[in-house]
């Protein structure tokens, strides 16, 4: 969903958080979100922050796609337009965690910041592959997903193949579902607990 401009706002990001998620073997996972302007402007961007794992690298779409070791830019976007722009993580087979923040600067006025928060575990994205359960068990139908055993006050969150995040709960019980209705692909699992990834495990809906 679009974000509403406000009456004399030159111009709106669809997210300014963005989660990718991926095995360590990846040769890069992207995902993107979508810069909309409003009226004509003057974009310049830069990195304002990376705290990743030594070994990893990263590169922008935004909305042309630039190579490795690019970390600023400046761009003009017409009025009423809509801007394609991600962050490509290549983990170059490291298992880790981190965060890439960009700082968006419109007419020289505006500031924005968009993060980029990944995570890429030690394994193979050939297949499914189930990371140590932790004692949670999961029953799959055909468009729904249970987790059963998971801690109190951990987070369980569903995403797509693209590593967006489409939805979460904390578990306050012994189990919590996800409802997927008629999504369809690979599907990735993910329960975190104090900070730490304990369950990964990929699913395929059909």
């Amino acid at each position: 969903m679009v974000a509403t401009p406000a009456l004399g706002q030159t111009h709106t990001i669809d997210n300014d958080t963005l989660y990718i998620v991926g095995y360590a073997s990846d040769n890069d996972v992207a995902v993107n979100t979508f810069y909309n302007a409003v009226t004509e402007v003057e974009v310049a961007w830069n990195v304002l922050d990376a705290q990743i794992p030594d070994g990893w690298e990263y590169s922008f779409c935004f909305p042309n796609c630039y190579p490795i070791g690019v970390t600023q830019s400046t761009s003009a976007f017409p009025a009423n337009s809509q801007q394609y722009l991600n962050c490509h993580v290549y983990p170059n087979g490291i298992p880790g965690s981190g965060t890439i923040q960009l700082l968006i600067e419109t007419n020289e006025l505006h500031q924005d910041t968009v993060t980029w928060v990944a995570s890429f575990e030690e394994g193979s994205n050939t297949g499914l592959m189930n990371h140590a359960s932790h004692g949670i068990e999961i029953q799959q139908t055909a468009n729904s997903l249970s987790l059963c055993g998971v801690p109190p006050g951990a987070e369980a969150r569903l995403y797509d193949s693209k590593g967006a995040r489409l939805m979460s709960f904390v578990a306050d019980n012994d189990c919590g579902t996800f409802s997927l209705g008629h999504k369809s692909g690979f599907h990735i699992v993910t329960v975190e607990s104090e900070s730490k990834i304990i369950f990964r495990q990929k699913f395929v809906f059909h």
